[in-house]
């Protein structure tokens, strides 16, 4: 018991001269290499009807988005945009979100947040087609939405 009350004494004892603790500090950055980078989701198939001979034009989309770093300029484009679906010439193209054509300039865009864009495949008015029965169903060419950073 006389040995316990010895050393808190003495720690009391230190605790009361005075002294204080020294601190030191160092400073330090936090360094990153960051990787630019675009994201696309991959647009659905389109399928779409065509009556030979129809007075009007044929038009479909599929959605697709894109979301880049932050202030990362990019530009959209097809590895062909045109092909022929059962002897139906159709043309392919950018729409926005409410299916309004997107056309030169408007086929770059820069990251911010994740953008919605369409494609849109567009089969004009008065084809024949080609089809030996009552109706054909066809599936065209791959196409290939490009997103160039």
């Amino acid at each position: 018991m006389k040995k316990t009350l010895i050393v808190g004494l003495l720690g009391l004892t230190y605790a009361l001269s005075g002294q204080a603790a020294t601190a030191v500090s160092g400073t330090f950055q936090v360094g990153l290499t960051l990787t630019s980078s675009c994201q696309i989701t991959t647009p659905a198939n389109l399928a779409m009807t065509y009556t030979s001979f129809q007075a009007g034009i044929s038009t479909g989309y599929s959605a697709f988005t894109v979301n880049c770093t932050n202030s990362l300029p990019y530009a959209l484009s097809f590895n062909n945009a045109a092909g022929s679906v059962v002897g139906i010439n159709y043309t392919l193209g950018f729409a926005d979100n409410l299916n309004a054509p997107i056309t030169g300039s408007g086929l770059v865009g820069t990251g911010t947040t994740a953008q919605t864009y369409k494609v849109q495949a567009d089969m004009a008015a008065g084809q024949a087609g080609t089809c030996n029965l009552g109706s054909c169903t066809g599936t065209g060419a791959n196409h290939t939405v490009t997103v160039t950073y």
